[in-house]
């Protein structure tokens, strides 16, 4: 039984026939309730709203968001220029293909009384696809064009993640046999794919399909070189520690998943950079990129950024996560293994990746749990432990300068560079733990040094 209240007062409200969105459709079909109501009316919206009192409304996208003050009720609202036939027909995959009529006209699937009037709710289903949809499967509807729209595959794995359907394999058997023709750019789907937190198996129904290697053919070339399907390998590594509550202690879990959260002016997020990036991290074996040279210039990495279509900042991110992983791989691995956790070494390495320090260290020990170098719980609290030390000592060190500045020290017009470098003296002290860290024995320690200089 149709049993929503909101639909009955809105019924009461309109007195005319209407449609239910298929947006809010497919959530009465998955669901048995309404989260966003949104309603499709075959008349002009404008006249009707301004007849209306206890209500406010606004403009938005083809129609209006309207609340309805004395219940409470947010209702998006849109007129149909055409049949709700044709309107339906339009739809690319089954969940936008079904809507319901709500009408005095009969018969329907239920009835229902509202101020002594009687309305039907009847469904409308161009495609037939109820069953399906009811069983939580996503699929196009216009199979036998999907060949020269391979951009629609990575929308409907988007929806997939996003709505948390299924696809049948049946479907992804069909969609592998089809020779794809070249199709535009679907950045935008694959970054957001990268949104779900199993992502990796996304990734690997589009693998499946084949159209990821037409969309970046840059993955062709990995799939020679062995590097594509271990990326997403270490991208499912990666999931398994992000997605556990404990898997690090609750001030370290915290302090990353803030840094997850960190959006770039583009709009991509660090949690989606940060996976991008243990899924190419070993592109590099087959773009030859030199290791000690600044990649945002090279031809090749600049071709590589703009297969992903990457801004500036996310493109130089992207670099310093690439260069610092090799770089790291050569200077600190070993550190990392035996346990000799160079004190010095730990401080020259969070100076020079600042910000990236998290980022480059979690693609540091997925690279690790990939390859089985150490039992897992060591590098776990090896990694612990060079993590933390970088936010609750590094990062507490470095907010000093403005306190350092206001302190009472006879500088004897040392110029703003020397002065400078004394205070970087000063917390590489505090940091090895030769210098306390409290002001006098700041202020001494200064002071001394100015006298030396």
């Amino acid at each position: 039984m149709f049993e929503i209240d909101e639909i009955k007062y809105l019924c009461s409200m309109v007195n005319e026939t209407f449609y239910i969105s298929p947006r809010s459709t497919n959530e009465f079909i998955m669901f048995g309730d309404i989260d966003h109501y949104e309603i499709l009316l075959a008349f002009n919206i404008e006249e009707w709203l301004k007849n209306l009192t206890r209500i406010t409304y606004k403009k938005h996208a083809e129609g209006y968001l309207v609340i309805f003050i004395d219940e409470q009720l947010e209702v998006y609202m849109e007129s149909l220029e055409e049949s709700i036939e044709s309107y339906l027909q339009k739809a690319e995959f089954n969940i936008d293909a079904i809507a319901m009529k709500i009408s005095m006209d009969g018969p329907g699937f239920c009835t229902y009384v509202v101020n002594d009037k009687t309305y039907y709710l009847s469904w409308i289903d161009v495609y037939n696809v109820r069953s399906n949809t009811k069983m939580g499967y996503i699929e196009p509807i216009h199979l036998e064009s999907i060949a020269y729209h391979g951009d629609l595959v990575f929308k409907m794995v988007e929806l997939k993640v996003k709505h948390q359907l299924d696809i049948e394999p049946c479907l992804i058997e069909k969609l592998s046999q089809v020779s794809y023709e070249p199709f535009g750019s679907v950045k935008q789907s694959f970054f957001n794919i990268l949104l779900d937190a199993k992502s990796h198996q996304a990734l690997e129904i589009l693998d499946q399909i084949g159209v990821l290697e037409r969309a970046f053919p840059l993955i062709k070339q990995m799939k020679e070189g062995n590097l594509w399907d271990f990326g997403l390998y270490c991208l499912k590594k990666l999931e398994c520690v992000l997605n556990s509550d404990h898997y690090f202690q609750e001030s370290l879990s915290k302090a990353i998943d803030r840094n997850m959260n960190f959006q770039f002016d583009c709009g991509l997020t660090k949690y989606q950079m940060i996976k991008f990036s243990v899924l190419f991290h070993d592109v590099y074996k087959i773009m030859k990129l030199k290791q000690n040279s600044p990649e945002l210039y090279e031809d090749h990495f600049t071709d590589f950024c703009s297969y992903f279509e990457f801004k500036e900042k996310t493109c130089q991110y992207y670099a310093q996560v690439i260069q610092s992983h090799r770089k790291i791989l050569i200077d600190l691995k070993e550190s990392f293994s035996d346990g000799n956790l160079n004190q010095v070494r730990l401080y020259e390495f969070y100076e020079e990746y600042q910000d990236e320090v998290l980022d480059v260290l979690l693609v540091l020990y997925v690279d690790q749990l990939c390859h089985a170098l150490l039992d897992e719980e060591v590098m776990k609290r090896r990694m612990s432990y060079v993590m933390k030390l970088y936010i609750s000592k590094y990062c507490e060190i470095q907010s000093i300068n403005s306190e350092i500045t206001t302190m009472e020290i006879d500088s004897h017009e040392l110029s703003d560079i020397e002065l400078t470098l004394l205070i970087e003296d000063v917390k590489k002290n505090l940091f090895f733990g030769n210098l306390r860290y409290d002001r006098n024995s700041i202020i001494k320690y200064l002071q001394k040094l100015i006298e030396q200089s």
